[in-house]
């Protein structure tokens, strides 16, 4: 960890070539691939996961690694778990989904990905709001987004329903 924490990149490599456990936790329950995230140093997290590290583990607050990435901002390092198989229907202790983090932080990538990826718009937080709630509510860009997605869906569920076969795909157009 404090390797990690150092950004000693080459030390970690050593550290995990001579079997040193990337899933030991910390006193907050954080791993080493936390602290990756908080350094936002994919490259190293990279070296963490080839090694064993849990991409999954939670911390005593119930944050995986991508959740902290998209809870910190840490928006590339977010994209970057995304690529390497974190599970994108997580949430945190409120139900706050990885999509309404990502609406928070108005990322139009990482919004993009988890709607390509199959995550559910539509799910509630423990407050009773969905991501285009916090998006309309909140003057995010990404709003746009959610909305071309669910026309993209309505149109899809429309085409199906008359008989005609259809593939759900959207694209985004910025000015």
């Amino acid at each position: 960890m404090k390797a990690v924490q150092s950004w000693e990149t080459k030390i970690v490599s050593v550290l995990l070539d001579n079997e040193a456990d990337p899933n030991i936790k910390d006193a907050k329950g954080e791993t080493a691939l936390h602290h990756a995230v908080y350094v936002d140093r994919p490259d190293i997290a990279t070296y963490l996961i080839e090694s064993g590290g849990n991409i999954e583990e939670t911390t005593k607050d119930g944050f995986t690694p991508l959740l902290l990435a998209l809870r910190e901002r840490k928006l590339l390092m977010a994209e970057h778990l995304i690529t390497h198989g974190a599970n994108i229907y997580v949430h945190d202790a409120y139900k706050r989904t990885t999509l309404m983090y990502a609406v928070k932080w108005d990322s139009e990538a990482i919004v993009e990905l988890l709607l390509k990826k199959g995550i559910d718009h539509t799910s509630t937080d423990a407050f009773g709001w969905n991501a285009l709630q916090y998006a309309k509510a909140g003057k995010r860009k990404v709003k746009s987004i959610i909305l071309e997605y669910e026309d993209t869906l309505l149109s899809s569920q429309h085409n199906i329903s008359l008989g005609k076969s259809s593939s759900i795909s959207f694209s985004i157009v910025l000015p």
